[in-house]
Formats: structure tokens, C-alpha cells, sequence
């Protein structure tokens, strides 16, 4: 399955999520969004380093499973 984590960090959800779901992430830390980036990348999902509202729209067109939006704050 597919899973999107919104204010993902540095991926550790994306990370625990494997390899059940697939991960996918957006946050708006550019630090904390490469590491995720490594660790998705790994797994064979994505990050992407925006905003949620921003972010959101790129990711326009595909489903997922499940969507995760914790301790969020922008």
C-alpha cells in the first residue's frame, strides 16, 4: 500500500511504515526533508521539501492508503 506522511521530519514514520506501506512524505524543513528523502528514497518512496499546502498540489493525481498529519505545526 501507499502511505503519505504530512510533516514527515526526518522520515522515521516512513521509515516504520516499511515495508508494509510504501512512504511518501512532504516537509517544509530542508534538513529534516533530505534525511527523510534518503530514507524514502531507500524504501522506494519520496519526499517532498514544501510546505503542506504547497506540497500537496505535487503530488496531485495519486491515492493512498493511508495519510498521516501528527504534531504538525506551519
Amino acid at each position: 500500500g501507499e502511505f503519505l506522511d504530512i510533516g514527515c521530519g526526518s522520515g522515521g514514520n516512513i521509515e516504520r511504515a516499511a515495508p508494509r506501506l510504501r512512504g511518501a512524505g512532504i516537509e517544509i524543513d530542508a534538513q529534516a526533508a533530505a534525511q527523510a528523502r534518503r530514507i524514502a528514497g531507500a524504501l522506494g518512496g519520496r519526499v517532498i521539501q514544501a510546505d503542506a499546502l504547497s506540497g500537496l498540489p505535487q503530488i496531485d493525481g495519486e491515492s493512498f492508503d493511508a495519510v498521516m498529519m501528527r504534531a504538525f505545526l506551519e
